[in-house]
């Protein structure tokens, strides 16, 4: 009602009680200002890439029932915020009703994050609720917000929430709401619709992001560059970012040279990526960040729960590891094994300060354990001088145990030998030896002896790795180079009157000139080891050496000499009870048979070298099923010599025996 000029009309939003001051005639019309539309999401990444099942995740998310809160955890520098930004700007027309971005510096130093109440007020001030007419009391102040947002379609993006209670007060409550939270906490108590937890990109996602930011034709003028960038970037986005950005900055510069530069010094020149993970460091407990400066020493792609608590020296370790886990900083990713990103290990070793007592300790553990493992594998080796209480039920036991910690054991000599510590880098090798042997993992068996391989070595252990590296490049065909390490360790062994490792070298030295093509020259050899192993009483070796010298006298057509040779070497194995040697001995009977001309023969005896290999020796097992494919497609049973064929293509192809397996291929496209 109109009076003088006076209207009966407030305006604003009236949230307490008010007095009434003089008499109102007519209607009082309270009006409210159209709340702003709030539009705060940054701007989209330009270079972004892949993630694409991560997106189908939140794609899904966000088209069911109910209120959607989708939560994205991961460390510091996997592209949390990439995702959720990317995600939010593909789908601005799901809600016309405004998005609403905080950080919530979540990760940030004690008195830098945005307190519970804080971030509520973000969220109101977004929505247009002034600060005179934001309620008091929070309790208040989340109804408020809850009310404000009922019925709308709204995005409201948490950026590094530091834990649930940090952000569960501003989720909204119903339909068409959607709330996208980042975090490297794992925030295992929001009940989410969707939990995204982010990897590491792969080599081609992490070149695509390259060729996003520079270019394909740079990218294709320095390949090796390339690769270098993103072999030491890991697969970090942040990293990735970080050092594309550099060379996008001086265009003038070949990529070799922060390529170089990245390899030389990795965590220094990603200085921001480092301030980054100080911050997960600077919130750690004292004890949660002595146990992840500790875990910097895991050299390989993870480590198990008994390796770990010795490598910390706390036995109830894992406690500390879920708490290292909730914060994305190490991630159990099968059970019983844990896992640092390449980075973040860095960073880790970066913060310890004695690493000589923790390396003892955690190389102990795999030495002792290891060697365990290897007297299980082939109790007939030449003990040294380790002492073990570690225990192995039985060989399938032995075997798990290798093969869960064969990568780390691999990264973990290469360590210790970049250390100087040969005498540990050569144990190690030792206890790798008969796994790999024995799995016809040969390049990695000549690849741990070579690392084995120094100057510092007594002579006793400088002719144990050269015959091993010389036996091992036998198998992958480096034939001169064997014969070179064969005849030094045969010369260390007579110099220090070791009979038995010089029957070891020339049963070596038979099987090398045997692969140059000179069988008459391997037969000498086997001769030479027979002998020594005669003067020490090695009834085993005897027999290993007369197995030998079956084959070699098949090959040069003395058939009777080669049968009295391999039966003599069964009988000696079957009176040791070495179940090993007689499947071997059955093998080269086989060999014997089909090389004189009967298939039927030799197939019984493949057939009972299999029997008692009993899938043990993959090397010899997969001889063992080609040269009994060779004869059962002989004989015209060509569905069981393809299987044959097929199981011993996928041994060859296991063991990186390239050549082996293309003949095979061969001879199953004729099949």
């Amino acid at each position: 009602m109109d009076r003088g000029g006076a209207h009966n009309e407030v305006t604003g939003s009236p949230s307490a009680p008010f007095v009434l001051a003089g008499v109102v005639n007519g209607d009082i019309v309270f009006s409210q200002p159209d709340a702003p539309v709030p539009r705060q999401l940054p701007p989209a990444p330009r270079w972004f890439t892949a993630r694409a099942a991560e997106l189908a995740l939140l794609d899904a998310a966000v088209s069911a029932d109910g209120p959607v809160l989708a939560v994205i955890v991961g460390a510091g520098g996997i592209g949390k915020t990439w995702l959720a930004l990317h995600w939010a700007h593909r789908n601005l027309d799901l809600f016309p009703d405004g998005q609403v971005f905080v950080d919530l510096r979540g990760i940030a130093p004690a008195g830098q994050f945005l307190p519970p109440a804080a971030v509520l007020r973000c969220v109101l001030d977004a929505l247009g609720v002034p600060p005179a007419a934001v309620p008091v009391d929070f309790e208040a102040q989340v109804g408020r917000f809850r009310s404000l947002v009922a019925g709308k379609r709204m995005l409201i993006v948490f950026d590094n929430v530091r834990d649930a209670e940090h952000v569960r007060a501003a989720l909204p409550a119903t339909p068409g709401c959607a709330a996208l939270v980042t975090s490297r906490n794992q925030l295992r108590t929001l009940d989410a619709s969707v939990r995204v937890r982010l990897r590491e990109l792969t080599d081609d996602e992490s070149v695509d992001l390259f060729e996003r930011r520079l270019g394909r034709s740079r990218l294709d003028a320095e390949p090796a560059a390339v690769r270098s960038l993103v072999a030491d970037c890991a697969g970090l986005p942040l990293a990735l970012g970080i050092a594309a950005g550099r060379v996008a900055d001086r265009l003038e510069f070949p990529i070799e040279v922060f390529a170089r530069e990245l390899r030389a010094s990795r965590l220094p020149a990603l200085d921001e990526l480092e301030t980054v993970l100080s911050w997960s460091y600077q919130a750690l407990s004292v004890e949660e960040a002595a146990v992840f400066a500790l875990l910097g020493l895991i050299p390989g792609a993870d480590a198990g729960i008994a390796a770990i608590a010795c490598l910390t020296d706390r036995p109830g370790v894992l406690t500390v590891l879920r708490a290292l886990e909730r914060v994305s900083l190490v991630h159990e990713h099968v059970p019983g094994r844990w896992q640092l990103h390449d980075l973040v290990r860095l960073y880790a070793l970066s913060q310890l300060d004695d690493v000589e007592d923790a390396l003892d300790r955690f190389v102990g553990y795999y030495v002792r354990t290891g060697y365990a493992a290897d007297r299980v594998l082939d109790p007939r080796r030449v003990p040294i001088g380790v002492t073990s209480e570690a225990r192995f039920e039985d060989r399938a036991a032995a075997l798990a145990w290798c093969e869960a910690e064969h990568g780390c054991l691999l990264a973990l000599q290469r360590f210790v030998a970049e250390r100087g510590r040969f005498v540990d880098a050569w144990r190690l090798a030792w206890v790798m030896h008969s796994f790999h042997w024995q799995q016809g993992l040969v390049r990695d068996q000549a690849g741990t002896w070579r690392v084995a391989l120094r100057d510092r070595l007594d002579d006793s252990s400088a002719a144990l790795a050269r015959r091993l590296l010389g036996s091992a490049l036998v198998r992958t065909g480096a034939v001169a180079d064997a014969l070179t390490l064969l005849g030094e360790a045969l010369a260390l062994y007579q110099g220090i009157g070791d009979r038995l490792g010089e029957g070891h070298a020339h049963r070596s030295l038979a099987r090398a000139w045997r692969e140059a093509g000179d069988t008459s020259r391997a037969l000498e050899h086997v001769t030479l080891a027979k002998a020594a192993y005669r003067d020490v009483d090695a009834a085993l070796d005897i027999a290993d050496a007369l197995e030998l010298q079956g084959r070699y006298e098949a090959e040069l057509g003395h058939v009777d000499d080669a049968r009295t040779a391999c039966l003599a070497a069964l009988d000696l194995y079957r009176r040791n009870g070495n179940v090993d040697g007689e499947a071997t001995a059955s093998d080269g009977l086989g060999h014997i048979e089909q090389r004189a001309g009967h298939v039927d023969l030799a197939v019984g005896h493949y057939e009972r070298a299999l029997a008692l290999f009993d899938g043990r020796h993959a090397y010899h097992l997969a001889e063992t099923l080609d040269r009994l494919a060779e004869c059962r497609s002989l004989l015209g049973d060509a569905a069981r010599a393809r299987r044959s064929w097929e199981a011993a293509l996928a041994l060859y192809e296991n063991q990186q025996r390239g050549a082996d397996a293309e003949r095979v291929r061969g001879r199953l496209d004729q099949a």
